[in-house]
């Protein structure tokens, strides 16, 4: 499903089991699950800071009942499985999680001025990786963002970092630009948050980075395995924090694309 420019949006709550972590609370209400709809009549002009840029945003897994495997790089047979069910927290799935986060950034960019393009709308997707690389890159994005989160069994790891592309059979210009956004974007996150900086990580094994045709960055927001960490992820006013930092990035980003 595709989102452009400010269009309303609405989700549904679907009721899910936790999934188990697959990779090295005040309280929340079921509203929590759903963001407001918003309308271009809220949107201000003189704040259109991010102005004939188009962003993909890409929350990251969702549940999937396709079983396949995927080409891990375009020079590679080494294959993946496509759908992986993610980390989980206390209040939140991982899948859930992005997906909050991921409908309040569109919000915020929207309001900024860019056109918004949305890997996924609700928890369930039929898309893999390297279809989300095609899907930024078929809507002519200057940036695919990919919203994640961490898990892992050491519970006092935590902390923001930002991944980017390293692998050769990426474009050498588009992973230069992804470093760019993404040190833009971890700066922001780190000065809003206040979390630990685990800084910027290159990656060569990823399938989505290794298909895209276009500067990407995937954020992992912080450890759903840490109890602190996880308990201010599943708080609203954390993400908007998370959302607020990505954007303050992005408009740094930008300024220097003009």
């Amino acid at each position: 499903m595709i989102i452009c420019a400010c269009a309303p949006v609405t989700d549904s709550v679907v009721e899910i089991n936790p999934t188990n972590p697959s990779n090295p609370t005040e309280s929340v209400d079921a509203t929590d699950m759903t963001v407001p709809t918003y309308a271009s009549s809220q949107i201000r002009e003189d704040l259109q800071t991010l102005a004939g840029m188009i962003v993909c945003v890409d929350a990251g897994h969702g549940i999937a009942e396709k079983n396949k495997r995927e080409r891990v790089a375009p020079n590679s047979e080494e294959t993946k499985a496509a759908f992986l069910g993610g980390t989980s927290g206390s209040t939140y799935t991982e899948e859930e999680l992005n997906l909050i986060v991921a409908q309040k950034m569109e919000k915020k960019l929207c309001e900024l001025g860019a056109v918004v393009h949305m890997a996924r709308t609700d928890h369930t997707t039929d898309m893999g990786n390297i279809d989300r690389a095609e899907f930024a890159y078929e809507h002519n994005s200057d940036l695919w963002i990919r919203i994640h989160a961490d898990g892992s069994e050491n519970r006092d790891a935590r902390g923001i970092s930002v991944l980017i592309p390293s692998n050769a059979c990426v474009e050498e210009g588009v992973r230069a630009a992804s470093a760019r956004a993404a040190k833009n974007v971890l700066d922001a996150l780190i000065a809003q948050t206040r979390a630990k900086n685990r800084g910027l990580i290159k990656r060569d094994d990823l399938v989505g980075f290794n298909w895209t045709k276009v500067p990407v960055i995937l954020i992992e927001m912080g450890f759903m395995s840490n109890a602190e960490e996880d308990e201010l992820l599943s708080r609203g006013d954390y993400q908007e924090k998370i959302v607020q930092g990505v954007a303050d990035g992005l408009e740094e980003y930008w300024k220097t694309k003009q």
